[in-house]
């Protein structure tokens, strides 16, 4: 297959257009995982709660926990484990970025 000079193979440019696509593409995953925030926390004190905004420090101190005190000290532990348990820790989570102020 003999190709003149000058000229350019189709197949050859669609297919690193479409390996361009699927890099930059990929890359917007991530973006998802930057900004992750479980859907209840548990404090020190073992207090549950659920998260209102991404801030672990905005909560109601007066409102009731999420785990029956009442329960059994078992079953109270677990679910506190079960509440505190995360998937995955994200930047977020970690670095509270949007809690300092500095964003808004």
């Amino acid at each position: 297959m003999n190709i003149s000079p000058g000229q350019w193979r189709l197949d050859v440019l669609i297919m690193m257009l479409y390996q361009m696509a699927l890099f930059f593409s990929a890359q917007l995953v991530f973006v998802i995982f930057l900004e992750y925030m479980p859907k209840t926390y548990c404090n020190t004190d073992k207090h549950c709660f659920k998260l209102e905004s991404k801030c672990l420090e905005d909560y109601d101190r007066n409102s009731p926990n999420l785990c029956y005190v009442n329960s059994t000290k078992k079953e109270f532990d677990e679910c506190v484990e079960d509440k505190k348990y995360l998937y995955f820790k994200s930047a977020q989570f970690d670095y509270q970025q949007d809690c300092t102020g500095l964003t808004q």
